[in-house]
């Protein structure tokens, strides 16, 4: 799917911009990937009595019908794989960068706006056509002059763009920058 796709394009950017072994990713979709361990609920429920505790518990309110998969858990995950890359170094003896010297790296990552923005197309001065836009692209770099978004530091904003890329309404819920600091402040 669309949203695994961005997931391993973050991670695919990262291994490359660093010399780094993906296997941290490998080992996050064999061990966490499947669903019976992101459908919502408390985990010692066994999953199909999770199902239809999802499924009775998001009827709450009209038409209001929480997603099937939880996304706290998976923005950790996340982030713990990202941070195994680094910890595990170069792959590579003698080489920083599987991108050759000279020639940059961009990745862009689709995001949805669940609320959504307004913007206005000019048609014929002094028309407009007022349209709500939900998509935003997320850009990192690395590049030859030494500048990366693909390092240690930069592990949060491509941990969140992983999960962002997966937000919509049918799997995983929408998320918000206070979303996801929140699941690391619980950690604390």
């Amino acid at each position: 799917g669309a949203s695994a796709g961005g997931i391993n394009g973050v991670f695919l950017a990262k291994a490359l911009a660093g010399n780094l072994s993906q296997e941290a990713l490998r080992d996050l979709w064999l061990d966490r990937g499947d669903i019976k361990r992101l459908l919502r609920g408390p985990k010692w429920i066994p999953s199909v009595l999770r199902g239809l505790w999802w499924g009775v518990s998001s009827i709450r309110g009209p038409l209001r019908v929480k997603p099937p998969l939880g996304g706290d858990e998976m923005c950790l995950w996340l982030h713990e794989a990202l941070s195994a890359m680094d910890a595990a170094g170069p792959q590579l003896a003698g080489t920083e960068s599987l991108v050759p010297d000279g020639n940059s790296l961009s990745l862009f990552v689709p995001l949805t706006d669940f609320h959504g923005y307004d913007r206005e197309i000019p048609l014929e001065d002094p028309r407009v056509i007022r349209d709500r836009g939900h998509r935003h692209i997320m850009e990192f770099t690395h590049d030859p002059d030494g500048r990366s978004d693909f390092g240690p530091e930069g592990n949060h904003a491509l941990a969140f763009t992983a999960r962002g890329t997966s937000s919509f309404p049918g799997a995983f819920p929408p998320l918000t920058l206070s979303d996801y600091e929140s699941y690391f402040q619980a950690l604390k």
